[in-house]
């Protein structure tokens, strides 16, 4: 979490106090959300933090980077602005920790609610909501909006409204919008402002510039900048032209920047390479030793570099300077911000901010760094849910071309987007790998790494997955971090092709190195469920009970309930409920393992074949033939593409003999497809059948035929009694309102 993030404006001098506005902004609060939109210079930020100074709710600030895009990362701050997420609750805590496959599933609903059920009225302020570019940032917000209540408000800042359906918003009367025309200065505001910034002019020529900025405060600040440096010259005439944005980069060059010293101008243009500056980091970047001297001199001298901590180590520029002022230093020496990229990322990398060193190194084309930086990078972004960051970084790499000694990037990625509901991605980057000859890679570490890889994802079946597994365990040392999925990998093949003791004792040394390991939860959950199905298999249910207890304990503790490790422990917890005679637990772990189900893609067969298989022997176990019968369908599908799967195919067989002895052709809520199962928390939310398809990249047919039929395999009428329906059997979360988010 980067704590300048929170931090509002700090107050400042020679400010106008915008009364009207504020007075306006304070009477808004029936409703939740507040959109203060304008271009860049008209006090956006500045009319909100005086605002805060006089409301006597609390406030909290997030500025909003292009990070946030990332839905994970968004919630996690709102829920860290607003106290941290360990106060709204553990059932908050452990969504954002972990969210499962949509962040819809839980993470909204448990957020929301937890936000409806705050005593105090509070006010939280995105400041450069604009940045949000991605559809779903902007669809959480709303939905979070709809459950505040008492006073509470979300207030939006930026450029224009982005994503934010804010028609629809102001239409239904949740919403007030305050624009460019509401922040344009009177004329008497002109003069308090020119006054502010140590200018004292006639009322006809404040009401001069005033028409010619069109009443825009950048404007007018500039015009006092330039008039100030001027004041020495006693002949110089007050300038008046238009300050249309298209003239702003030159008045900037001629005004300002030409009147500065060589170092001057150097230090300023050099800085606006950097998102966020601080002393150190401009010293180490542009090889200087003045540099925290020189933010704090500017931060007093004007209002175009700002503070982001009360400390004053951290500032960023104005974004109308920033822009003007990076494009004037591509325009004159594009190499040098390449170069300063460069070492900005070895500066980040060097003090533990591994993701602005990538964010800086791609940004710089240095892809051979961005490379050793992305491997831990993404697996702590997968065990947190920043799917999206993956996406993001996985594809800049991917246009800028991974380097050839870095397969550890492509072994990544393909096991990460298997891990994930996301299977093209995964059979990219597995292609990616199968493109890449054994004696290609640069040492015996990287040519281990092709075999890991190849033998996890298991596209060539069970007896290569065995040999793949066994050959990259005899390189690996016994700490690598690959060990124990490379010895779940060989387990898996054991399994498959050689016999069920001969697994045992490979899932008992995945299950013993990953605990050493520390980090590895999820694989030692996996390998004790693999050990539970050994035993179940052999009739020994006590010695199950026991494995599905670590794995259990194992999942709690890695807290990967919401990912693959959960519902492969859910599938076996259901069938030892049924055992001891348990059918409500039994129901419960079948209902989360349903949810979680489009985890289980083609992408990585093993899992998605194992798991079904589980899933499959509880529900025959409750005479469930519909709900066995559809998961027996997908276990076909993935089969059909991935046949050589040794003795999981003999069960799949056996199983498919008790089902065409059973009855039973009622279809419930158990007969939902994956398909069907990504749409329902989607329901939920005040978004529309077409912008649901946009969502999940579907025709709006395609989504309106998959919720009729969620309607009748839920025996409801309408979007509303389903998503009751819904809630009632366990597939979505309790919070999950019912009418609060249809349109």
């Amino acid at each position: 979490m980067l704590e300048t993030k929170l931090v509002p404006p700090p107050p400042r001098t020679g400010l106008l106090r915008r009364v009207a506005l504020i007075d306006r902004l304070t009477a808004s609060t029936d409703v939740p959300i507040v959109a203060v939109l304008a271009p860049a210079g008209y006090g956006k930020s500045t009319l909100l933090a005086q605002w805060s100074e006089s409301d006597p709710r609390e406030f909290a600030w997030l500025s909003i980077d292009e990070r946030d895009n990332d839905p994970s990362v968004l919630l996690a701050y709102i829920a860290y602005a607003l106290g941290g997420a360990s106060s709204l609750g553990p059932d908050v805590a452990g969504a954002l920790a972990s969210p499962g496959p949509s962040v819809w599933t839980a993470a909204v609903p448990r957020l929301g609610a937890a936000l409806a059920a705050l005593s105090r009225p509070f006010v939280l302020v995105l400041d450069d909501f604009d940045r949000l570019t991605q559809s779903d940032p902007a669809d959480i917000l709303v939905a979070l909006a709809s459950h505040l209540h008492g006073g509470s408000q979300f207030v939006l800042a930026g450029r224009t409204a982005g994503r934010l359906p804010l028609p629809r918003i102001l239409a239904g009367g949740r919403g007030t919008l305050i624009d460019a025309t509401d922040l344009q200065l009177s004329d008497d505001d002109a003069g308090a402002v020119l006054q502010g910034a140590g200018v004292d002019l006639s009322a006809e020529d404040v009401a001069s510039i005033n028409r010619s900025t069109e009443g825009w405060p950048a404007g007018l600040y500039l015009t006092a900048l330039s008039i100030r440096s001027k004041a020495a010259d006693r002949t110089a005439t007050v300038r008046a032209s238009p300050m249309t944005d298209g003239l702003v980069a030159d008045y900037i060059r001629t005004e300002i920047l030409s009147r500065l010293t060589d170092d001057e101008l150097g230090f300023l243009l050099d800085a606006s390479a950097l998102e966020r500056l601080s002393g150190p980091l401009c010293d180490n970047v542009m090889d200087r030793d003045d540099s925290g001297q020189r933010l704090d001199d500017l931060a007093r001298a004007n209002l175009l570099l700002i503070p982001l901590d009360d400390r004053h180590e951290w500032y960023r520029y104005h974004h109308l300077l920033r822009e003007h002022l990076l494009a004037e230093l591509l325009r004159r020496n594009e190499p040098r911000v390449k170069a300063l990229h460069v070492r900005a990322a070895a500066w980040h990398g060097s003090h533990a901010d591994d993701e602005t060193a990538l964010d800086y190194a791609m940004m710089a084309g240095d892809f051979d760094l961005a490379a050793r930086l992305l491997p831990q990078l993404a697996q702590r972004a997968y065990n947190s849910g920043r799917v999206s960051s993956l996406r993001r970084w996985f594809e800049a790499i991917d246009r800028g071309g991974v380097p050839l000694d870095h397969t550890d990037v492509a072994v990544t990625g393909a096991i990460l987007f298997s891990l994930l509901d996301d299977v093209d991605q995964a059979d990219h980057w597995a292609q990616y790998l199968a493109g890449i000859p054994l004696d290609g890679a640069s040492d015996p570490h990287g040519a281990a790494m092709l075999r890991f890889g190849r033998a996890f994802l298991c596209r060539s079946g069970v007896e290569q997955m065995r040999d793949d597994a066994e050959a990259a365990i005899a390189t690996f040392a016994e700490d690598d971090q690959w060990l124990p999925l490379t010895l779940l990998s060989l387990g898996v093949g054991d399994l498959g092709s050689i016999g069920p003791e001969h697994a045992d004792k490979t899932f008992e040394r995945a299950v013993r190195t990953a605990r050493k390991a520390g980090i590895a939860q999820g694989t030692a959950a996996a390998a004790s469920v693999y050990r539970a199905v050994i035993a179940m298999g052999h009739g020994a249910w006590d010695a199950a009970a026991g494995f599905v207890a670590e794995a259990r304990s194992e999942v709690i503790e890695g807290r990967v309930g919401e990912q693959v490790p959960g519902v492969l422990t859910d599938a076996v917890d259901a069938r030892m409920a049924i055992h001891r005679g348990d059918p409500e637990s039994a129901r419960s772990h079948l209902a989360h393992a349903q949810r979680l189900r489009p985890l289980l893609t083609r992408a990585l067969p093993w899992v998605a074949v194992r798991a079904r298989l589980d899933l499959a022997h509880a529900r025959l176990a409750l005479a469930d033939a519909p709900g066995a019968r559809t998961l027996l369908a997908e276990i076909r599908d993935v089969l059909a593409r991935h046949p050589h799967m040794g003795a999981l195919v003999d069960e799949v067989a056996t199983i498919q003999q008790q089902v065409e002895t059973m009855r039973g052709d009622v279809i419930g809520a158990s007969t939902l497809t994956t398909a069907e199962l990504r749409l329902l928390p989607l329901l939920t939310t005040h978004l529309s059948f077409r912008e649901i398809g946009t969502q999940l990249f579907v025709s709006h047919n395609t989504v309106k035929t998959q919720a009729i039929s969620i309607y009748r395999k839920l025996d409801a009428s309408s979007r509303s009694e389903a998503i009751e329906r819904a809630v009632q059997v366990g597939l979505l979360e309790p919070t999950a309102p019912a009418h609060r988010f249809i349109p």
